[in-house]
């Protein structure tokens, strides 16, 4: 309900005049094959962070906020109770916040050719239950949410290459490849707040990066009309050797597909589902006591997960927010499988900005 309030407060904010809507542009992604009129190609959705190339010598800067919350645990695909899980670990996690800014720069070396660079800043809390004595005694927990861990911090830079392979007035097939720089922190340390890691390195899923130089590839297609944008994307992050603490994250798989459908100028909604797949960890570090609780025991890691998303595009082809564009997507996921014991995925939020000159 509050996303829906939020997005007809920006859409009246941003409702253009009656002149506006008679100004047809130029199409930032698509060249019209002749001298017709041309709209604004349909934005893909908020959460879809490689579409598309942009034209020679033009710039594209953009900021997503992803938010994705976690709520009770997993085993496989079952939910599965706190008691079962103190019977291996002192903690278990019961709920997570994790905010991830990312903060990205295009640049169309030409009409086929653009380089992307990528940099974001996290920030982690999660809440976590700590196992009460009294429970061996009544079979039940009366630990509360006593214990916090939190990180924050700048995570791994990215660069890409895009390269358009087909481009024509309603189609294109972009191919990517870049690597991921490990820039950011895998040596976080709890502090004095945190009753288990004070002093001591954080589990794998509190550090900022993978540190390791990872390999990024992708395929997008984009099918785009004057009213309808449909797209598929499929990408990949592959990691192939252990990084200086001693592990390597799992690669990461992804495949979506996404319609959007522009019913007004200015105002386009979409649908996207998207299937995800990460692999274990590799290796582990020795510093961590497997049994703290689940997210210290390497072996808890990796799985994969099917999530529907519905979101809002905003884009204005003149007045004062000519060439900008403002998204925001929400998520569920659908089904989840885990290996191991993990947190329960229970919704993601994007929201966008981009401008391009």
């Amino acid at each position: 309900m509050r996303l829906s309030f939020l997005g007809w407060a920006i859409a009246l904010l941003l409702w253009p005049s009656k002149e506006i809507f008679a100004q047809v542009v130029r199409d930032s992604v698509f060249t019209c094959s002749d001298n017709c009129c041309c709209d604004i190609a349909v934005a893909p959705p908020a959460g879809v962070m490689i579409s598309h190339v942009h034209r020679k010598g033009e710039w594209m800067l953009s900021y997503r906020l992803m938010n994705s919350a976690t709520d009770g645990l997993l085993s496989g695909s079952s939910a599965i109770a706190a008691n079962s899980v103190f019977t291996n670990y002192l903690m278990l996690p019961s709920s997570a916040q994790m905010n991830m800014h990312m903060f990205m720069a295009m640049y169309g070396v030409s009409n086929k050719l653009t380089l992307m660079t990528m940099f974001n800043y996290n920030s982690m809390s999660m809440e976590m239950a700590i196992f009460s004595n009294d429970a061996e005694h009544n079979h039940s927990s009366v630990a509360g949410k006593n214990n916090v861990m939190q990180t924050a911090g700048f995570g791994d830079v990215k660069v890409q290459a895009l390269y358009d392979v087909l481009n024509s007035n309603k189609q294109q097939l972009v191919f990517s490849l870049g690597a991921s720089l490990p820039s950011g922190n895998i040596s976080l340390q709890g502090n004095s707040n945190d009753l288990v890691y004070t002093n001591s390195r954080l589990p794998y899923s509190m550090q900022m990066g993978s540190g390791t130089v990872d390999a990024l590839t992708g395929i997008s297609y984009m099918y785009h009309n004057r009213k309808i944008a449909t797209g598929a994307q499929s990408t990949a992050v592959f990691r192939t050797y252990n990084n200086s603490v001693g592990y390597h994250l799992g690669n990461e798989y992804s495949l979506q597909a996404w319609m959007a459908y522009k019913y007004l100028n200015f105002l386009s909604t979409s649908v996207r589902a998207e299937y995800s797949v990460v692999n274990k960890i590799s290796g582990k570090d020795a510093s961590l006591y497997v049994y703290n609780e689940p997210s210290a025991n390497p072996d808890n890691y990796g799985g994969q997960k099917l999530t529907l998303y519905l979101g809002s595009t905003w884009q204005i082809g003149s007045g004062i927010f000519k060439n900008n564009q403002l998204g925001v997507e929400y998520g569920l996921p659908v089904y989840q499988y885990v290996q191991g014991i993990q947190p329960r995925v229970s919704s993601f939020l994007y929201a966008s900005w981009a401008f391009t000159f």
